[in-house]
């Protein structure tokens, strides 16, 4: 969510200000959840969330891929983790085509693929000075995040409950 929002918004930055930006998100989430069902507040976003460059709902995954589930079958849908793409984009990479039963990629192309030196979204060279989001705002998020997580983690199993992330 912190890179998120270091990368769309193209105001002022700064730890302090994302902290307001995702405290008051998350009241508006709240306050929208106290009266409506939860599919309907994140597909109706708070109206603070374009002011702040705060997209809280869009983490809370297991709402969206229960949409796909009731559409399309398990076994057609592949879900991967950002992280592990990151640490291993050549193995992600053939994990895909294996899911789409596509023949293999060749390993030369692939290494041109993965070893690109400019990733698209990486962060911007004034945003690099800017410091971590607040200890007070991780907080925060773990927070909210923690029942979806759970969630998560019940749909998917537990390699996706990120909360296991946070006890480790």
């Amino acid at each position: 969510l912190y890179s998120d929002y270091l990368f769309f918004n193209q105001g002022d930055k700064s730890p302090e200000s994302f902290h307001k930006g995702v405290s008051v998100v998350l009241e508006s989430l709240k306050t929208c959840l106290a009266i409506n069902s939860l599919r309907h507040c994140l597909y109706k976003p708070p109206s603070s969330e374009p002011e702040f460059h705060i997209r809280a709902r869009i983490g809370v995954y297991h709402q969206y891929l229960k949409e796909y589930f009731r559409v399309f079958p398990a076994s057609q849908i592949l879900v991967l983790k950002l992280e592990d793409y990151s640490k291993a984009p050549a193995e992600i990479i053939q994990k895909i085509f294996e899911f789409l039963e596509l023949s293999a990629f060749p390993p030369e192309k692939l290494s041109n693929i993965t070893k690109s030196k400019n990733p698209a979204n990486s962060r911007r060279t004034n945003d690099s000075t800017i410091g971590p989001m607040l200890p007070e705002t991780r907080r925060l998020l773990q927070n909210f995040y923690w029942p979806h997580n759970e969630q998560l983690g019940a749909l998917l199993g537990k390699t996706f409950n990120y909360n296991l992330d946070e006890i480790n």
